[in-house]
């Protein structure tokens, strides 16, 4: 019989543990986050496996044909299903088919050249490649289909190694890591006005990633550092998912479709160009946004743009003198835009900037970087020729106002030039 303050006393500890062994929820309020967590990765797991199946059962397919390439920034995946949508809005626009096992838009061609082949290899951006129609309408198997029909004892052959995107830096590199392992005969390089802007770091959109040259002086520096980008890493390791799920192919080509438009804005509005205060050319680029591919055409363009076409003849010696060092010979096609050849597209834009000269680049890359005797084949004179006609769209179609990539008639009537320049040349020889 103790005293009840003792009591009392004794009894406090005990009954502060009960408390704080009754009152201590963490324990279970962790086991309990923990499960719905679970839950909900569980449920959102099961509702993408639903819709993944759903969009198979239905139909939807995006095939992802590209992958991330330590040479070039990325390429096509080899033997990959494509189906292309064309952004224009023509008329039976669009394509599909298989990447060959080499990773090109064209049938599989061994490496080895056959006996009494003459191979020509086709350097190029999306003009060359031409996903906006079937594989025979390009201008690369309409050229071989026509010089075959001269039935002069050759088999003629031409790859296309065309690729969206490609600039001079890219066809260069790819000519030296994989081109010329086609043994070619003769390499021809169809030149787009872009590709200026595309060698340029300073001038490429900014969703672009891939190697660049930069002048040393007078050597060229390759810069690699996309390599170490975080962009290369992540498409490195979303390139398998791509590949195996719809959803996933789909998402991301949302991703990027949504994030182009931003990106082009971004081009066109970005700062001042690199037009350095003092610049004698500022007061003439004024009325232009410094990305605007039309600066190429000024009689003294921005500095970011001269720099780029110093830097696009060097690379262009640099591939002419690879190719020339294989015993192959190289050809220099320059193509064509709308600005340059459709008549309304020329006097919009000399009106709206009449110091415009459309024919200032071309026969100027071909003369100063190649030299005296290169092969240089201008294409503006033949579109232009051929498009004040007024009867047929060379770019684009009618519904876009012939805006766009070259249309059926516009990859023939390449064809057929520069299978006549190749024949008049004198380039088909030995």
């Amino acid at each position: 019989h103790l005293p009840l303050a003792v009591r009392v006393a004794a009894a406090a500890p005990a009954a502060r543990g009960a408390r704080r062994v009754g009152m201590t929820p963490a324990p279970a309020r962790g086991r309990g986050m923990g499960t719905r967590l679970a839950l909900s990765l569980s449920t959102l797991l099961v509702l993408c496996l639903l819709l993944e199946i759903g969009l198979r059962v239905a139909g939807v397919s995006v095939p992802s044909w590209t992958r991330p390439d330590p040479v070039l920034g990325w390429s096509y995946v080899p033997g990959a299903v494509y189906r292309f949508a064309a952004a224009e809005p023509c008329p039976g626009w669009g394509s599909s088919g298989r990447i060959n096992a080499h990773g090109l838009r064209d049938r599989d061609i061994d490496y080895a050249r056959a006996p009494g082949t003459f191979r020509i290899l086709a350097l190029g951006d999306s003009y060359t490649e031409g996903f906006q129609l079937p594989l025979e309408q390009t201008w690369t198997k309409r050229l071989e289909a026509l010089l075959n029909a001269r039935r002069d004892g050759r088999s003629y052959e031409v790859v296309n190694a065309g690729r969206s995107g490609m600039g001079t830096t890219a066809e260069c590199l790819f000519y030296e890591h994989e081109g010329r392992r086609y043994h070619p005969d003769l390499v021809l390089l169809l030149f787009i006005p872009n590709d200026v802007a595309d060698n340029s770091r300073a001038l490429a959109l900014p969703m672009a990633y891939g190697p660049y040259f930069r002048l040393e002086g007078s050597a060229l520096a390759l810069d690699e550092s996309f390599r170490e980008s975080r962009g290369y890493h992540v498409r490195t390791l979303l390139t398998p998912a791509k590949r195996a799920s719809v959803l996933v192919s789909l998402t991301l080509r949302a991703g990027n479709e949504l994030a182009a438009p931003r990106a082009q804005r971004a081009s066109s509005s970005a700062g001042d160009g690199g037009v350095a205060a003092g610049d004698d050319a500022g007061a003439a680029a004024c009325a232009l946004a410094p990305a605007d591919e039309a600066n190429l055409w000024l009689p003294d363009p921005p500095r970011p743009w001269r720099d780029a076409l110093t830097l696009t003849q060097a690379v262009l010696r640099r591939l002419d003198a690879a190719v020339r060092s294989d015993g192959a010979r190289f050809v220099l096609v320059e193509g064509t835009t709308r600005m340059q050849v459709q008549p309304r597209a020329m006097e919009r834009a000399r009106r709206q900037h009449p110091s415009l000269d459309l024919d200032r680049v071309h026969g100027y890359l071909g003369s100063v970087a190649l030299g005296e005797g290169a092969l240089d084949l201008d294409l503006v004179p033949i579109f232009r020729a051929r498009a004040a006609r007024g009867d047929i769209a060379l770019h684009g179609c009618a519904q876009n106002d012939e805006d766009g990539h070259w249309s059926r008639d516009g990859h023939a009537l390449a064809a057929t030039a520069i299978a006549d320049f190749l024949t008049s040349s004198g380039a088909l020889e030995p």
